[in-house]
């Protein structure tokens, strides 16, 4: 599945365009991907500043991961459910930003971030098994700001009820969703995952 990753980056077109009018397509949105034809959309005029603690390369780096990613062409149904209708908390009645944030392609995006910066953080390394000591020291680094906007998202957006559920279901987002296998020996190009969607045709490469 990495060799469909690495050729959809290939064929990743880019357009830039301001950021009101980006704005103006999607609100609140500071750049967007445009699946069927491979598009990124970044904006030209994008300022780091604090109140939005999101940078123009974390920009870009969301929209590669939609891209590579083939949107969430390459989930299963059962990692998609884990990702939205059993761990994202519910709301009554909710707004126009929570929907979006329960959106299975910006809850797969946000949480394939905050693997990555967990480990940039010496918390947890990728492939590792995530231990409750792990979490603790997560949860810390979100309340000590340590994380981008799209890793606390990705927490803050997460149910739990009390640290041990808390736990619970971050572990199952690291077993089920994150694994990595290359722990195991792979004899063949053919080794297959078991988080990948395979009936999807372009993830057959």
């Amino acid at each position: 599945h990495q060799r469909v990753r690495l050729s959809n980056l290939d064929i990743i077109n880019y357009d830039f365009c301001s950021l009101e009018e980006i704005s103006s397509r999607y609100k609140n949105a500071a750049g967007y991907s445009i699946f069927n034809t491979n598009t990124i959309v970044l904006p030209y005029d994008y300022g780091f500043n604090e109140k939005k603690r999101m940078d123009i390369y974390e920009i870009a780096l969301h929209e590669f991961l939609h891209s590579i990613t083939n949107s969430i062409g390459g989930l299963s149904d059962q990692d998609s459910d884990l990702l939205t209708r059993k761990s994202f908390v519910k709301y009554q009645n909710p707004n126009a930003l929570e929907v979006y944030n329960s959106l299975t392609e910006e809850r797969y995006v946000r949480f394939k971030i905050l693997e990555s910066e967990l480990e940039k953080l010496g918390i947890k390394k990728i492939g590792e098994t995530f231990t409750f000591e792990n979490y603790k020291d997560m949860m810390k680094a979100s309340m000590d700001n340590k994380f981008s906007r799209d890793a606390d998202d990705f927490i803050m957006y997460t149910t739990r009820m009390s640290d041990e559920d808390g736990y619970k279901m971050f572990k199952e987002f690291f077993e089920k969703i994150a694994m990595d296998n290359s722990s195991k020996k792979k004899d063949s190009d053919t080794y297959i995952h078991p988080g990948w969607n395979y009936n999807t045709k372009p993830n057959q490469a």
